[in-house]
């Protein structure tokens, strides 16, 4: 399943109306973890979701390439969601 939802976001990227759909549900993710990142207490929880779905797609992507039995993202994870959610001087 993961492969192919990769495969799915590298032709979305040849073709514009395949693109246009996955925008649609990506947004819809989105709108989600915004509100799960407005739960956990993010000041900036649209610019919040973005980041931890990066990491998400990249933890995704590295365990497909080199695949390890005793993978865990959760601790990853989860101290990305509290650095995010940390009150942090403004310069």
């Amino acid at each position: 399943m993961t492969l192919a939802r990769f495969a799915i976001l590298v032709e979305a990227a040849i073709r514009p109306p395949l693109r246009r759909k996955l925008a649609e549900a990506a947004a819809d993710v989105r709108a989600w973890g915004t509100g799960l990142m407005r739960a956990a207490g993010s000041a900036d929880p649209e610019r919040d979701v973005r980041y931890l779905g990066n990491q998400v797609e990249a933890l995704t992507l590295h365990q497909l390439a080199y695949p390890d039995p005793d993978f865990d993202p959760g601790p990853s994870l989860a101290a990305l969601v509290n650095a995010l959610c940390e009150k942090r001087a403004r310069w």
